[in-house]
């Protein structure tokens, strides 16, 4: 059982690998790009500190949240056939429930993917058919998970379980930078930032490569959960491990990887 437990909980690294190189595609074609943005992803702070403190749930979530990403696009995207999209939505409720009952504390980070390709799929699409089946899988998800809720209510959430209260910096959150790595040097402790501020500065210097508005929604979606991870640090939080907050911010690094490489 011992082995077995560390075996499913290492292969959540490879996993979130794999799924981040097939978000990749929605940003670039090339295979090297996506592979560097992959790694980027991998070996963040929010997924490595996941793995380091044994927080396999939000590990779950990390390795999850690439393969969310894509079916949202999916479901939402106009272009794409109704049994493609219909497709799409019900692994993305299935996803969904899944995140949601392993890290409930995390709900916001699979809520935040489905809520934005809610919104892409009223903004993109003059047919409802791409909103509707895009905005029910979250309600589809929520009655799965019915039992468990029923439960959490009946409690008075005592069901869902707390988490060791980690507030991130200002500088680190928008960095995707967490100071999560007990016992490593000031120096390398920094390494994170650096690579942040390294990526962001080639995406923003690099503008005949890739597209504009790409690199825009990206720089978008880590300012914002840079925003949320620091106030949830400032507010206080007993069942968020804040963290796992800044996983967006770190798939969006990855994206601006692939997407500024390619």
């Amino acid at each position: 059982a011992w082995l077995a437990q560390r075996i499913l909980v290492l292969g959540m690294l490879p996993l979130a690998f794999l799924l981040t190189i097939r978000a990749g595609r929605l940003l670039s074609t090339r295979m090297w790009p996506r592979l560097l943005g992959a790694t980027v992803y991998t070996l963040s702070p929010p997924v490595m500190g996941a793995l380091a403190e044994g927080r396999f749930s939000e590990l779950l979530v990390a390795a999850l949240l690439p393969g969310l990403v894509v079916l949202a696009v999916w479901s939402a995207d106009p272009r794409r056939t109704p049994s493609e999209g219909w497709r799409a939505s019900a692994l993305m409720a299935l996803t969904l429930a899944v995140m949601w009952s392993a890290a409930p504390g995390a709900w916001m980070v699979p809520a935040g993917i489905w809520l934005t390709a809610v919104l892409t799929a009223a903004t993109v699409s003059s047919r409802g058919g791409s909103l509707l089946r895009t905005a029910v899988a979250a309600p589809l998800a929520l009655i799965a998970l019915a039992p468990w809720l029923v439960d959490v209510v009946r409690t008075s959430g005592q069901a869902i379980p707390s988490a060791p209260f980690s507030p991130v910096a200002a500088w680190r959150a928008f960095l995707v930078a967490p100071d999560i790595f007990e016992g490593l040097g000031p120096a390398t402790a920094l390494v994170p930032a650096l690579v942040t501020v390294g990526v962001v500065g080639a995406a923003l210097l690099l503008t005949g490569r890739g597209r504009a508005t790409a690199v825009v929604v990206l720089l978008a979606v880590i300012t914002l959960w840079g925003l949320v991870a620091w106030a949830f640090g400032f507010i206080g939080s007993a069942i968020t491990w804040i963290p796992a907050l800044l996983l967006p911010s770190a798939l969006a690094l990855a994206g601006l990887v692939a997407d500024r490489v390619a």
